[in-house]
C-alpha cells in the first residue's frame, strides 16, 4: 500500500502517482495482479485515467481494466435532475 497525501490526485499529486506507479512496476518480484487507485471525494476520474496513458513506461507495463464509481445516493438526485444547479456549482468552483 502506497499512500499519497500531498493534495488532490487529479492536480498536485498526479506526477507523484505516475512516479509511484513507475517505481512499483520496476520493483523486482512477482508482478502485480491489480493496481487499485482509491480517490476519496474526487468527482471526475479522467485525470487519473490519463495517468495510465500519458507516461509511456506506465502505459507499456500497466493496463487500465476498469473504473469503479461510488455515488452518494442521498445527494444523487441533485446531480441528475438539476443540471442547471450543477453548471452553477462548477462555475463557482472555477472562480474559486
Amino acid at each position: 500500500v502506497v499512500l499519497l497525501q500531498n493534495g488532490c490526485v487529479c492536480c498536485s499529486v498526479r506526477a507523484d502517482l505516475t512516479r509511484v506507479l513507475k517505481e512499483q512496476l520496476a520493483r523486482g518480484g512477482r508482478p502485480f495482479d491489480a493496481i487499485v487507485v482509491e480517490t476519496t471525494g474526487m468527482a471526475k476520474p479522467a485525470p487519473i485515467i490519463q495517468s495510465f496513458f500519458a507516461d509511456m513506461e506506465v502505459k507499456r507495463q500497466a493496463r487500465l481494466d476498469a473504473v469503479l464509481t461510488l455515488v452518494d445516493a442521498s445527494n444523487l438526485w441533485r446531480h441528475i435532475f438539476m443540471p442547471a444547479m450543477n453548471a452553477a456549482d462548477e462555475e463557482g468552483e472555477k472562480k474559486g
